[in-house]
């Protein structure tokens, strides 16, 4: 058909058509009071998918009600075995995607995202970090960083939406799994232990832990969307490599002995619980590599500086007691991620962060801004009356060396920014220094690696502080009020995608540029605002002379004047 250079994507079908063929296949039994309603459901557990629709259709062609009903039970328990033509002409195929992947490490991957419920929003980043804390991605995890194992993921779901075996989302950083592909993942492959068995349950009807088979030997449980508040005494799974309990944001009582046997447990996830005291067997897990405590309302945890192996320790959306972070996390110096996103009040120790010298990513957008003084002459005159100090930047040159990333670090006044913190390393950043003017619905900030935004408040920074340094990184950098600065150099500013200068009343040039090629080929968008002597956007000059004009954007590049501002759009 000669067609070698195009790629054509054959979507599912609609819920409409899907029906329509579904009818078409089953008969005219479907037409029946007794049978329509649950033929309705069925068609919609085969999620749309041809081949699923034709199997089951056939399968229940002119079968009483009773039949009906058991094959809606089994399709909604992800365990549709007794439907003639489904394991054959359906699973056999899924079965073929699955064994044609190259490796176990990613036929591994792929399975973790079957642990939640059909529709879910999978998001790629917590599923790598389940990898990571499982043993894959051994290449990234030994010497290397935890950004080579987020490279390595990606690179796999490339692989897995190529063999349609992952979907994508409207969402950025997610991705979907179609639902008879779950089922089969759940029945045909993570229920027969070769090498992985995997329990999965997920109802909000459930109030109670499953019975759990000890002659099963799981390694992997899912609980997610339950009513459970109890758990048990413990679980005889000695193999258990992963753990993940999603609860109902309720309190939720760990019994003391529940984590005696799982010597094995490598990843923990528990979600939206309160959980007013961890049980001392938790401090026993000194295999556990991820720990995800999201959306938690968190009581005394001190037990958690046992977990020395701990490398990832997740606990964005979470309520602290006292609002304090607890000084036993510091003495975690294998941690290599620390995410304390989205807890307003949170209140950071003096001395936690410097114990972290490990630390790779850290992660605290929304969070914390209450940063010391670096000078203790200055802490003692402002704070005579505290007893206990916050976090100071400086703590942070501990880790300096290690860290790649660091995420919603707002910093309220630029002098407390220390001249001799330098991250050699760092490539994702999100800096506020002054004012939190990030807008997160802009949408030039949704791919953004690397933005900065500093208001000077009439301060003047030199060339080689670290400041400098991270605007030469920056994909969205926005400044304000520099001072007596009458212009910015080129070599800050060539490779941004987007570029804001306000409120500055000596700015007379915005670039100056000893290059006579100067251009911005990756710039989207360049907001300029009260800049009172603004009298040129780029001087180029070569020999202390002029040059001739030329074109500075792509062609691609619009222009929008109005009032005293200039925006460009691309």
């Amino acid at each position: 058909m000669d067609c070698k250079n195009n790629t054509f994507t054959v979507m599912v079908l609609s819920e409409k058509e899907g029906w329509h063929l579904f009818k078409k296949m089953a008969g005219d039994c479907v037409a029946s009071a007794e049978v329509e309603p649950v033929a309705i459901e069925v068609a919609k557990e085969c999620g749309d998918l041809p081949l699923a629709i034709v199997v089951v259709a056939r399968a229940l062609k002119n079968k009483n009600p009773t039949r009906w009903k058991d094959a809606l039970r089994q399709l909604r328990a992800s365990a549709p075995t007794n439907i003639r033509g489904m394991h054959m002409d359906v699973y056999s195929r899924l079965q073929l995607s699955y064994d044609y992947l190259d490796g176990e490490e990613i036929r591994h991957f792929f399975l973790l995202f079957c642990l939640f419920p059909e529709d879910y929003y999978l998001q790629i980043e917590w599923h790598m970090r389940c990898g990571m804390g499982l043993g894959l991605f051994h290449q990234a995890g030994l010497g290397g960083t935890i950004q080579e194992a987020r490279e390595r993921a990606d690179s796999y779901v490339d692989i897995l939406k190529s063999a349609c075996l992952l979907l994508d989302c409207d969402k950025e950083g997610t991705v979907r799994v179609h639902d008879v592909v779950r089922d089969f993942c759940i029945s045909s492959i993570a229920s027969k232990g070769q090498p992985h068995m995997f329990l999965v349950k997920s109802s909000w009807e459930l109030t109670e832990w499953p019975e759990i088979d000890c002659s099963a030997d799981y390694t992997v449980i899912s609980l997610v969307d339950t009513n459970i508040k109890q758990f048990p005494s413990g679980l005889d799974c000695p193999n258990l490599k992963c753990l993940v309990f999603f609860s109902k944001n309720q309190k939720v009582n760990i019994v003391n002995s529940f984590f005696d046997t799982m010597k094995e447990l490598k990843f923990l996830a528990i979600n939206r619980a309160r959980i007013p005291l961890f049980p001392p067997s938790l401090g026993l897990l000194g295999k556990l590599r991820i720990l995800y405590l999201d959306y938690c309302s968190l009581g005394e945890m001190e037990i958690l500086g046992n977990l020395k192996g701990l490398e990832v320790l997740s606990m964005h959306h979470s309520r602290f007691k006292d609002n304090k972070l607890p000084m036993g996390i510091s003495m975690l110096t294998h941690l290599r991620l620390l995410d304390l996103s989205h807890y307003r009040e949170l209140l950071i120790p003096y001395g936690f962060l410097s114990n972290l010298s490990r630390l790779e990513e850290l992660y605290l957008k929304k969070s914390f801004d209450k940063w010391e003084k670096e000078s203790e002459e200055e802490f003692d005159i402002e704070n005579s009356g505290r007893s206990e100090r916050n976090a100071r930047l400086h703590e942070l040159k501990s880790s300096s060396h290690s860290l790649t990333t660091l995420m919603g670090i707002h910093v309220k006044d630029v002098r407390l920014f220390p001249k001799d913190l330098f991250f050699p390393k760092l490539t994702t950043f999100q800096i506020s220094i002054g004012e939190d003017l990030v807008d997160d619905e802009n949408y030039l900030l949704l791919k953004a690696k690397a933005i900065l935004n500093v208001d000077f408040k009439g301060s003047s920074i030199g060339k080689d502080d670290e400041i400098c340094s991270l605007m030469k990184r920056c994909d969205y950098l926005q400044l304000s009020q520099i001072g007596n600065m009458k212009r910015i150099l080129y070599d800050f500013i060539r490779d941004l995608k987007m570029l804001e200068v306000e409120e500055s009343d000596n700015l007379e040039e915005i670039i100056i540029s000893e290059e006579v090629e100067t251009v911005f080929p990756r710039l989207k968008c360049l907001r300029l605002h009260r800049l009172p002597k603004l009298a040129s956007f780029c001087n180029v000059r070569q020999n202390r002379k002029l040059m001739q004009s030329q074109s500075l954007f792509t062609d691609k590049t619009a222009l929008h004047i109005y009032s005293h501002n200039l925006i460009i759009y691309k």
